[in-house]
């Protein structure tokens, strides 16, 4: 149980936005749907009264990338404090939590705004992260039962 607890921080840590820097095939990526949750994220910029459509069922766990569940923490914490969530309060909420830097600066929370045009369909793209991240548990224990040094690490290999 050492080894899958391993590959799951492992794969929590990691960013995979591009599948041929890692070495690693598509079909052994975990489900993940990035471009949902820029639109999320995104949403929340351009339409202060979204994160009031899934604030009841939308966790930062849901997000696969680690940059946007940082994001979403920090939008959540604003909704909670009844703050404004626009760009600025969310740059300067990062910045208070001290990842503002690590997930890309302000013109990464910029690019996420300029990706959707509209938030009317931010609850379609809540359902999409959340099913995604529900299929996670199972695409892990398939392949790590199969082959558990087949995340292509030879540090995991070496520790089993």
């Amino acid at each position: 149980m050492a080894w899958l607890k391993l590959i799951l921080n492992w794969l929590s840590m990691t960013e995979f936005s591009s599948n041929k820097s890692l070495g690693v095939a598509p079909d052994k990526l975990p489900p993940q749907n990035i471009e949902a949750e820029k639109s999320i994220l995104g949403s929340f910029i351009i339409d202060r009264e979204a994160i009031n459509k899934v604030a009841d069922f939308l966790r930062p766990e849901d997000f696969y990338n680690r940059s946007h569940q940082n994001i979403y923490k920090a939008v959540f914490a604003l909704f909670e404090k009844r703050e404004p969530i626009d760009l600025l309060s969310i740059s300067n909420k990062l910045q208070e939590m001290k990842v503002l830097d690590e997930i890309g600066g302000i013109s990464y929370i910029s690019s996420l705004a300029a990706l959707v045009p509209t938030s009317a369909h931010i609850n379609s793209y809540a359902k999409i992260v959340q099913k995604k991240k529900m299929k996670i548990p199972i695409k892990i224990q398939k392949y790590t039962k199969s082959n558990p040094c087949e995340v292509n690490h030879e540090k995991t290999c070496n520790i089993l």
